[in-house]
């Protein structure tokens, strides 16, 4: 499911992207014709058939963008570079349809282009947005590494077999507070217990950076605690420190609810 999820996530994506960048090169080619006569024949061929798939691209765009959305850990409903990138593909679709209702046939072309810059423009900050956390969780592993500090999510040594709740941990009814330290430090949740079981977490305050990162183990982490009622859960990949934090805070929670 995780791999299904990183694909439909990541995947389309870079998807989007290559699909992004295509689309964007056919002005290019076009002109292209003029400047090397000496490849206008290849460059004639590429551009008509760039023009007859142009239409069905610009559909794929949208749609594989909003199926990024949909499984990105932001979602479709919150305000970002990647929701702008994606209104700005569609502006270009609607600008498309409705170049018939211009009193001057070259002015929605000139808008074509204007919208097709901006979002070449809020698709390369989106990337740098996204990517400059993965440079960032790949300093901290290597800091963690250096100073012996690792905190990726702890397996027993000597057993393969996960540990249950159920079988380690004789508990207490209630709610009980946890906190660790994930990216940023001070991630806290409460944990509802209920007939020796972990019944619901919800993490009230945290330091994490880039909902485009935490948000996913947010969701995913404690939803796996609780449907697996373990604590062996993998850390999800890009976001091991949020991962790890969560796992942690459970376990200090649960050490609080021990009879």
């Amino acid at each position: 499911m995780e791999l299904i999820n990183k694909f439909l996530n990541e995947g389309m994506a870079w998807i989007a992207v290559i699909l992004g960048i295509v689309l964007s090169s056919k002005y290019i080619v076009r002109k292209s014709i003029k400047i090397y006569p000496k490849y206008k024949k290849l460059l004639s061929v590429v551009n008509k058939h760039m023009k007859k798939t142009h239409i069905l691209m610009g559909v794929l765009l949208i749609v594989v963008g909003m199926i990024h959305g949909i499984f990105s850990s932001t979602g479709l409903s919150s305000i970002n570079i990647g929701i702008v990138c994606w209104t700005v593909a569609i502006l270009l679709g609607i600008n498309w349809m409705l170049r018939k209702y211009f009193n001057k046939p070259s002015m929605w072309i000139k808008y074509h282009r204007i919208l097709t810059i901006l979002f070449l423009l809020t698709m390369i900050f989106h990337i740098v947005d996204v990517k400059k956390q993965d440079i960032l969780e790949f300093k901290n592993e290597i800091f963690s590494i250096l100073y012996r500090d690792n905190k990726k999510i702890k397996h027993d040594e000597e057993s393969t077999t996960p540990i249950k709740i159920n079988d380690n941990y004789n508990l207490n009814d209630g709610t009980y507070q946890g906190k660790a330290n994930g990216l940023g430090p001070n991630l806290v949740l409460n944990v509802t217990v209920k007939d020796n079981k972990i019944k619901d977490t919800e993490i009230t305050s945290h330091n994490e950076r880039n909902e485009s990162y935490y948000g996913w183990p947010i969701k995913e982490i404690s939803k796996s605690i609780i449907e697996s009622q373990t604590l062996d859960i993998d850390a999800i990949s890009g976001a091991t420190y949020t991962s790890n934090g969560i796992v942690d805070a459970v376990k200090d929670a649960l050490d609080k609810a021990k009879k």
